[in-house]
């Protein structure tokens, strides 16, 4: 896949998805930090998914196969390190914000979500349909 348009969609589906997690937290952080678990801390996994996406516009050695493969692997693990602490609904403050906003704007969560996993989606895609061109080339 071609540089920009691998650059164009992460950008978009960065910004996308900052503004669906913000709505869903809101302005005044009391929603459900969850949604923030990719961005945190300091938004180095979402970096790492960027770099990734990067690395979906050349496929054509071993090392950037393998290297895709650590960056999402490592996204996945520190987004899982500050999403499952935060599952603890039991009366937890998480849980409460969780709730209350399934209550008042469901929609919202499930934007959110569904916009996260499509992108993923997208980039698994992009990143077999790279290996499957580089191998028929090969």
């Amino acid at each position: 896949m071609r540089l920009r348009y691998v650059v164009a969609f992460g950008i978009i589906y960065t910004l996308v998805y900052v503004f669906l997690t913000l709505d869903v937290i809101g302005l005044e952080g009391r929603g459900p930090i969850i949604f923030a678990a990719p961005l945190r801390p300091f938004g180095l996994p979402w970096l790492l998914l960027l770099v990734a996406i990067y690395l979906t516009s050349n496929l054509s050695t071993n090392g950037s196969r393998i290297g895709f493969l650590l960056l999402m692997a490592a996204h996945y693990a520190i987004t899982a390190f500050y999403f499952i602490p935060d599952l603890r609904f039991d009366a937890s403050p998480e849980g409460e914000a969780l709730s209350r906003v399934m209550r008042l704007r469901p929609s919202a969560v499930y934007y959110a979500l569904a916009w996260y996993l499509a992108g993923q989606g997208l980039v698994w895609i992009f990143f077999m349909t790279g290996v499957r061109k580089e191998i028929d080339v090969e």
